[in-house]
């Protein structure tokens, strides 16, 4: 928790409201990578990058209260292949998005049956492709986590076979228009925008 300031510019940590959370995989350079705040601001939910290689269903996130991070529990995620990278914010029915992605070389992750596959299809594009590049609606409510009944997942286009893997890391609403999303550096710095209807 901290403080932005300058601007922008600067962001200060309160450093004694830092939480360390175990790996939950156990995967080398795996962590916490999305945060989603729920109920009011009053709750924080943190998902692990690779929390499908705990071969646990339903999978779970880490609840935190937004006041002192205590932990307030675990809260149950169906299983999610691959990596989350980067969570939106909820909208007002409790909807968020995240990027969903596999990246060829990291086979700890790989699955030889892919669950959100088997239930929404897959991605024209991504027929042939070991790759996986695609952005899943889901809902936060008392419950826990689901899949969005309203909107199936969205594959990225894969239109080249030897086009690189594209490392999303960043996702974001763009008003009521649809999604913001960013690669790190590799293979290139790239924004991209998604609508979504």
């Amino acid at each position: 928790k901290g403080k932005m300031g300058g601007g922008f510019l600067s962001f200060s940590v309160d450093t004694s409201l830092m939480v360390q959370i175990p790996s939950q995989s156990g995967v080398g350079n795996m962590a916490e990578e999305a945060l989603v705040i729920t109920d009011g601001g009053n709750r924080i939910l943190s998902f692990h990058e690779a929390n499908h290689v705990l071969e646990r269903d339903p999978g779970v996130v880490h609840c935190f209260d937004a006041t002192y991070f205590n932990e307030c529990g675990q809260v149950s995620l169906p299983q999610l292949p691959y990596r989350i990278t980067d969570a939106t914010a909820l909208d007002d029915s409790g909807k968020f998005w995240v990027i969903n992605m596999f990246y060829p070389g990291e086979e700890e992750l790989f699955v030889q049956e892919d669950p959100v596959a088997r239930t929404f299809g897959i991605g024209i594009s991504h027929k042939g492709h070991k790759k996986v590049e695609r952005i899943l609606e889901l809902t936060a409510d008392s419950e826990g986590i689901s899949f969005s009944e309203s909107q199936k997942p969205i594959y990225l286009s894969l239109t080249d076979p030897l086009m690189e893997s594209r490392n999303w890391e960043g996702i974001a609403r763009l008003d009521t228009l649809g999604l913001l999303m960013i690669t790190d550096t590799y293979p290139e710095t790239m924004l991209a925008f998604i609508p979504v209807h």
